[in-house]
């Protein structure tokens, strides 16, 4: 069996769209829907703050896991849908003097 694992860097995006793919809710439908496992490394890094790799330091992110390629792709897919739709809620993509930008 193969196992696959992807991350997805959420440091980046408004707190409103790390809350919105962290919180339980969420993180159980996906778990259920793409038959992958989440969870939450790193730590979040604010303010031209940036991590230090040589200690292991690392942004925010969620390291996805499963066996199934596509349904982990479709995962992650997912997860940047529901990020970039909260980011756009909270007017992060309504124009240039907005704080947060759709990555």
């Amino acid at each position: 069996m193969t196992f696959h694992v992807q991350e997805v860097v959420i440091n980046d995006y408004c707190r409103e769209a790390r809350w919105k793919v962290t919180q339980k809710e969420t993180v159980s439908r996906l778990m259920d829907e793409y038959a992958c496992a989440i969870t939450n490394k790193g730590e979040v890094y604010a303010g031209g703050r940036k991590p230090d790799p040589s200690k292991g330091e690392k942004k925010l992110y969620l390291s996805i896991e499963g066996t199934d390629a596509v349904k982990l792709d479709n995962c992650v897919k997912e997860i940047y849908r529901l990020m970039n739709e909260e980011t756009i809620r909270v007017g992060g993509g309504t124009g240039g003097s907005s704080r947060y930008s759709i990555v």
